[in-house]
């Protein structure tokens, strides 16, 4: 949630050849992000609205939390957001940069 094309620059940069070049680094949406992010706004997260429904019948605080459903919602907030690398015409970059 918090990385920024910056930071993303600055790792890739470690990674490639001293003759290479990296010349920028711009993070997009993507479309199940912008979907879900719209869903989001109106009536929250899915994966933690469903645990919210079921943890209305406890009455003690935190009773219905579920860590797994946490984490569902965590892994799926990676897929908002791709990120597109570019880099010299050489190549060399790349190829280090991606193995």
């Amino acid at each position: 949630d918090r990385v920024t094309a910056t930071d993303i620059f600055v790792l890739l940069g470690s990674f490639k050849p001293t003759c290479g070049i990296v010349t920028s680094v711009k993070i997009y949406p993507s479309e199940f992000g912008l979907k879900r992010m719209a869903d989001e706004d109106k009536v929250g997260p899915a994966e933690l609205v469903d645990s919210e429904e079921s943890s209305t019948n406890n009455n003690s605080e935190g009773a219905g939390f579920s860590v797994e459903k946490l984490r569902e919602y965590q892994l799926n907030r990676l897929k908002y957001y791709y990120a597109v690398v570019e880099c010299d015409s050489t190549g060399q970059s790349l190829s280090n940069i991606y193995a």
